[in-house]
């Protein structure tokens, strides 16, 4: 889990990262995304 995860996409996209999808906050207050990973492996990422 991170604190800040549209910051830290920001950064991973400038870095090169592909972002596969964003989704938005649930009742939870939780924002999610997939980044791809080794392989093309998604790799999902949650904020706290």
């Amino acid at each position: 889990m991170v604190d800040d995860l549209k910051s830290l996409l920001a950064e991973m996209r400038r870095g090169g990262v592909n972002v596969l999808q964003e989704m938005p906050s649930h009742v939870s207050g939780h924002f999610a995304a997939f980044v791809e990973g080794p392989e093309r492996m998604p790799i999902e990422l949650i904020q706290a």
